[in-house]
């Protein structure tokens, strides 16, 4: 509770205030606030359900088992994100938002190994038919045409390096790529002045918007995943620093996009250097 403000509560004006609520800035006395995951929250934002408290039930997961916790953190990341992220504190909890990420990426890329090991026994054949004129014109040596063979082949020894390389190592890849870009999404959040809760802040939003690609389980929803992450980053990022939400979809956005033009502008500069060299 912070020391009195030397104003008076809008709900007891004879009462001295001490402290101004986080979500509408109101004045209130010890009596007419309340601290909730590191915010001071007046009774009447609770009463008229401005905020809605306890939101994050991966937080609650020793009440509710883990299961449950995860489950209900999923639909409420994926139906209400900017009431979800509003409710976090921002300065606690990173490492178990890290856990919550990792077990929502678990079932969406084991998916991914499925639907890639379907499509290679469906339509390997016809691919090795495809690209073969090509490999043959190559004049590669004998032992890489080996491998490539054994490529489109399902056997029980791809089916284990598949699993290994698709969930084993696509968590901690996953992740990292998280943070990577959250790295470069907080520095975005910055240069517009959306930074009110520090970078913890920013990649706890980051590390729960994942939860979204849990529904990458239904085949071709991983076609727009990214979108949807970003999409989702965007409302979290606004909400946990209380800021305007143009500055969210900017720091979610800017990174990615920034990235994918330099990336396209490449060949475009090879070119035109070599043309102006001819």
């Amino acid at each position: 509770m912070s020391e009195p403000t030397g104003a008076f509560c809008a709900i007891h004006p004879d009462v001295g205030a001490v402290a101004t609520c986080d979500h509408c800035g109101t004045f209130a006395c010890p009596e007419c606030v309340t601290v909730h995951a590191g915010r001071q929250i007046c009774t009447t934002c609770i009463a008229e359900g401005r905020v809605q408290l306890d939101t994050n039930p991966w937080a609650q997961r020793d009440s509710l088992g883990v299961p449950v916790a995860w489950w209900r953190t999923v639909m409420a990341v994926t139906t209400s994100p900017s009431t979800f992220f509003r409710s976090l504190d921002p300065e606690k909890g990173l490492g178990e938002a890290a856990a919550f990420a990792s077990l929502a990426l678990l079932p969406a890329l084991f998916m991914g190994f499925i639907f890639q090991t379907l499509a290679m026994l469906a339509f390997g054949d016809s691919l090795q038919t495809m690209i073969e004129p090509f490999i043959t014109q190559a004049n590669l040596p004998p032992e890489v045409l080996t491998e490539l063979e054994k490529v489109f082949v399902v056997s029980a020894g791809s089916l284990a390096s598949g699993f290994f390389s698709s969930v084993g190592l696509g968590v901690p890849i996953n992740l990292f790529i998280v943070v990577f870009f959250g790295v470069l999404q907080h520095v975005a959040l910055m240069m517009v002045g959306g930074d009110t809760k520090g970078f913890e802040a920013t990649l706890k939003a980051s590390f729960y918007s994942v939860g979204v690609r849990f529904w990458e389980i239904i085949p071709l929803v991983n076609l727009v995943g990214t979108l949807w992450l970003l999409v989702v980053q965007s409302l979290g990022y606004s909400a946990i620093h209380k800021t305007d939400g143009w500055k969210g979809w900017v720091a979610a956005w800017g990174p990615g996009l920034t990235c994918c033009c330099c990336a396209l502008s490449i060949p475009f500069s090879i070119g035109f250097l070599g043309a102006l060299a001819g």
